[in-house]
């Protein structure tokens, strides 16, 4: 079976609360600051593409450059993407849809707002700004959505479909999103960000001198009682086992609130019983990103694999939890060990 590495990542991200309109239901919340969509992606791309897809396409550039990968007409056809999502733009639904009452007729809308109905508008425009002619894909989760994509990748991945895939998610932050978010996750200040991997096999990866920051040693989902531990702790169990992974090397966990006290109660209890360390939870720092939560988190592992300098036998975990009854889990060790005619030898 082929190995499976992360060689980049590319992430935007709030830098903490930020002030809201009035019109918003909560005073604050973790937007992204510090990027010009028009400077950074063109005037054209930002008239006819909502906030979330600008942000997965300047993430994916992020990746793309992180890796070293450039994308030309002899390897495009190798280079796919993958991205999760909650229903696409919540924004882009609630105007469009709104639109149909205030025109004179339902069909006098702008058609070239449409798209951003479609769940799978970003990936596509992601694939059109970078070239990418490889497998596209868009899958929907919510809250497990970014590790749906990663594994959505490693099937595509292992088929051979293509040798390199761009993997995250993004979540924007707007009024719209904020009433949404009030009426069903009243507890969560909401953030936005995004965040894509680059995946790829390892043996194209070494032959294009890329080095891996980190394996992708499992990936797994499962519908469960997100409110019985044990049923959390064997998935992450079966996980841990599927790597090669005893837990006491389980250096992280990443775990997001979901705001549901038996659910959040039952995450811990899973956790406590079978690893070393406790969950890590990162609200405070980035709000809930939802759609992009668990996206950010893989990528924050893979980054926390590089800085730390993991060894294959290290591991960090991202556990994402839908109250509705969804769990997906993934497990990140640090790079594999080298093919032994390529390790160096001791002097004679």
């Amino acid at each position: 079976m082929n190995t499976l590495v992360v060689t980049g990542t590319g992430y935007l991200g709030p830098s903490g609360p930020q002030p809201v309109g009035e019109d918003h239901p909560g005073p604050s919340a973790f937007t992204v600051t510090g990027f010009d969509p028009v400077a950074a992606l063109g005037r054209r791309t930002v008239r006819y593409n909502h906030r979330s897809t600008l942000l997965a396409m300047e993430a994916c550039g992020a990746a793309l450059r992180d890796a070293g990968v450039r994308v030309t007409e002899a390897n495009q056809d190798a280079v796919g993407v993958t991205l999760g999502t909650f229903c696409g733009s919540v924004s882009g639904s609630v105007v469009f849809g709104a639109e149909t009452f205030a025109q004179p007729r339902p069909y006098n809308v702008d058609p070239a707002t449409f798209p951003n109905l479609v769940i799978n508008t970003a990936a596509g425009a992601v694939a059109i700004r970078h070239g990418l002619r490889g497998a596209n894909s868009t899958v929907a989760g919510g809250p497990v959505a970014g590790v749906n994509a990663l594994r959505t990748a490693e099937l595509t991945l292992r088929a051979g479909h293509v040798d390199t895939m761009l993997v995250g998610a993004s979540e924007e932050y707007g009024r719209h999103e904020a009433w949404l978010a009030a009426a069903v996750r009243p507890h969560a200040v909401l953030g936005e960000a995004a965040a894509v991997l680059v995946v790829e096999r390892d043996d194209v990866a070494a032959s294009a001198g890329r080095s891996a920051l980190c394996r992708v040693a499992a990936v797994a989902t499962a519908t469960l009682d997100p409110a019985a531990p044990d049923e959390l702790r064997g998935l992450l169990a079966d996980a841990l086992d599927r790597a090669g992974i005893p837990p006491g090397r389980v250096r992280r966990i990443c775990v997001r609130h979901t705001g549901e006290p038996r659910v959040d109660a039952a995450v811990r209890e899973a956790v406590a019983g079978l690893l070393p360390v406790p969950p890590l939870f990162d609200e405070e720092r980035i709000g809930d990103c939802y759609t992009a939560h668990a996206a950010v988190q893989l990528a924050r592992t893979a980054a926390a694999a590089r800085a730390e300098d993991w060894g294959p036998d290290d591991a960090g975990v991202v556990l994402a939890v839908d109250p509705d009854g969804l769990a997906g889990t993934a497990v990140l060790t640090g790079p594999p060990p080298p093919p032994l005619a390529d390790r160096p030898t001791a002097a004679a």
